[in-house]
This record gives C-alpha cells, structure tokens and sequence, in this order.
C-alpha cells in the first residue's frame, strides 16, 4: 500500500495573493483586464469610479465595493478624477467557495453602508 502525501502548509496556495492599500492614481489611469485577471479581485473604493459590472457600467461612491471573478471582465477608472481604491487578488479556489457559502455577489457594485447590491 502507497502511502499518501499531504501537501505542507508551506506549499499551500495562500487565499490572499497581493494587497494593496490606499491606492492613488491619476485621471489617465484605467485597469482593463478584458478576459479577468485569472485570481478574483475584490475592490473598495475610495473615490468616485466607473465599473463594468454583470450589469453593465455603473457609478461607484467612495465606500462600495465590487468583487470580479477570476475571469470576469474588468474595466474600472476614477470618475470625474483620479481612482483611489484598496484591493486584493485572491485565490481563486478558496475565495470564490468562501464568496459563494457567503452568498456574497460577484461582478456587482456593493453599498455595504446600505447593504444593497446594484
């Protein structure tokens, strides 16, 4: 009988890959991922931005966020100024089983002041 090998922790893919806090950027600056990232992107935005969602383009206030799947399209810049957001890329496996027993939505602005999906 074979014995089996469990992956160590030290291999393990982390549920985080990057982070980035307190982003600036000027008016010119634009993220265009046209076929996703390949990891999921949550986004909060500190400023006012225009983002391609499921939906649509919508207007985000400072305060929403947005989550893209890994390969959703992603096309967001600041709106009416610079973009100034937090983020993070996330495992893709772990985030998106974590984003989904949640019942959290994915490629829709969130307004978690007024827990409302748009």
């Amino acid at each position: 009988m074979k014995n089996a090998i469990k992956p160590s922790r030290a291999t393990e893919k982390p549920l985080i890959e990057l982070i980035g806090v307190g982003y600036q950027h000027g008016s010119s600056f634009i993220v265009n991922r046209p076929k996703g990232l390949g990891s999921c992107l949550f986004l909060h935005f500190l400023t006012h931005v225009k983002a391609l969602t499921g939906r649509g383009t919508v207007e985000a206030i400072p305060g929403d966020c947005l989550i893209y799947g890994p390969k959703d399209p992603q096309l967001y810049h600041g709106n009416g100024g610079g973009l100034g957001n937090d983020w993070f890329h996330a495992n893709p496996e772990k985030f998106g089983a974590m984003v989904k027993s949640l019942d959290i939505p994915v490629g829709t602005l969130i307004r978690p002041a007024e827990h409302r999906y748009h």
